[in-house]
């Protein structure tokens, strides 16, 4: 699966991130929602919310592996697409339109 879209953080400042080993809670102050999310999904939202311009999904994919030390493959490209998916579904980033 290839990585095609742009994306960024619904707003950066409202989402709180805590991490405890392979877990990530998520506060979404907009919504109220508190979501837990694994290692690997909390990183990826880590890195959204670090940069206020929308991020090329297929960079944000090489950020989330240098991170974790994971090697950049389709698995994880296909990992990475389902959670920016799940991201938007929950109202935490969505795609850009540049």
């Amino acid at each position: 699966m290839t990585l095609t879209h742009r994306w960024r953080a619904i707003d950066r400042e409202a989402i709180h991130l805590r991490v405890w080993d392979a877990e990530c809670v998520a506060y979404d102050e907009l919504s109220g929602n508190t979501h837990l999310l694994s290692s690997f999904a909390g990183e990826a939202l880590a890195q959204l919310c670090r940069e206020p311009a929308p991020r090329c999904a297929a960079l944000l994919a090489l950020d989330v592996a240098a991170q974790l030390a994971l090697e950049r493959d389709a698995s994880l490209d296909q990992a990475l697409a389902a959670c920016l998916d799940e991201f938007e579904r929950l109202g935490l980033a969505k795609r850009s339109a540049d």
